[in-house]
């Protein structure tokens, strides 16, 4: 717990579950943490395991301890997000743009990926398609949609002419 909070003081967000701090892996230890508060909640533990304790609960949560997964972040909570990254920056994200603590280079990539597949008609299976007011909602942030690695070389050329 103490790792934690220095990690969070230090870095000023909670770790990716790569993390390692100190020479220890505190993300795994906060992804496990995560995974047994979830199971508790829904009733779901695993063979031999124990309900997490109420005071390791009250520790983390005096952290603000992030409980819910960034995937399960609500899609407007993310588009805040992007919004508030390409206010302070001026630019969308890389693909390995970490902000805030949150992967949001890879949640952009996402958009633009399920976007390119609803303009081609390729669908993954299970897939549907990005609502109307998302695509409005990105576009309202001047979103661009083409990643640049697919620009054609001459477009690279005339850049690095240019600069």
């Amino acid at each position: 717990w103490e790792l934690l909070r220095d990690y969070k003081e230090e870095k000023g967000h909670f770790p990716v579950k790569s993390a390692v701090y100190r020479g220890k892996k505190l993300g795994v230890w906060v992804n496990n943490q995560r995974k047994r508060y979830a199971q508790q909640q829904n009733g779901k533990f695993k063979p031999g395991s124990v309900p997490m304790a109420d005071w390791r609960i009250a520790k983390l949560n005096d952290l603000a301890f992030e409980w819910a997964l960034l995937e399960k972040w609500d899609w407007l909570a993310w588009w805040e997000l992007l919004r508030d990254y390409k206010e302070e920056k001026g630019h969308f994200p890389v693909k390995s743009a970490v902000y805030r603590g949150k992967k949001l280079g890879v949640w952009v990539n996402n958009q633009r990926k399920r976007y390119a597949q609803q303009q081609n008609g390729k669908f993954k299976p299970g897939s549907v398609p990005m609502a109307d007011w998302r695509i409005a909602k990105l576009n309202d942030l001047a979103f661009e949609w083409a990643l640049l690695e697919k620009w054609d070389w001459l477009a690279w050329w005339e850049l690095l002419r240019d600069y």
